[in-house]
């Protein structure tokens, strides 16, 4: 389990959000291998390596003001058997447009057969925002 472990620079974050005045809401799906998942909760070097790489690529989003949120999720041990990557977590951004979304997410420290998703969030008028 070895993540990448890249510094992004600010300017590339920078180059990637949005103006307040042109931002758009994008949810990026992470997903990786059920074996990751696994060793992410083991108290090891990989696992601390694993949630430092995520860490500081939220943390660098989100001095650029860019994060909005995300979460690790918890895998559905049944699904584990597929062989397929489960959902990992999420994060929430903002970002100019679909193709910056995509560059964001393309900078997620994934594991190796981890792949991302990238979704425009839609406003939902029966949802208010308190």
């Amino acid at each position: 389990m070895k993540p990448r472990l890249a510094f992004i620079p600010a300017a590339v974050v920078a180059a990637l959000i949005a103006t307040a005045a042109q931002a758009a809401p994008y949810t990026i799906l992470v997903y990786e291998p059920a074996q990751v998942l696994k060793d992410r909760l083991e108290k090891t070097k990989s696992a601390q390596a694993y949630w430092t790489a995520y860490t500081r690529f939220a943390s660098q989003l989100a001095v650029q003001n860019a994060l909005r949120g995300g979460a690790a999720v918890a895998s559905d041990p049944a699904a584990t058997s597929t062989g397929q990557p489960l959902l990992s977590g999420y994060f929430q951004v903002e970002a100019a447009d679909d193709e910056a979304a995509r560059r964001l997410a393309a900078l997620v420290p994934l594991a190796a057969g981890g792949h991302t998703e990238v979704r425009k969030e839609l406003p939902n008028p029966t949802m208010a925002q308190h």
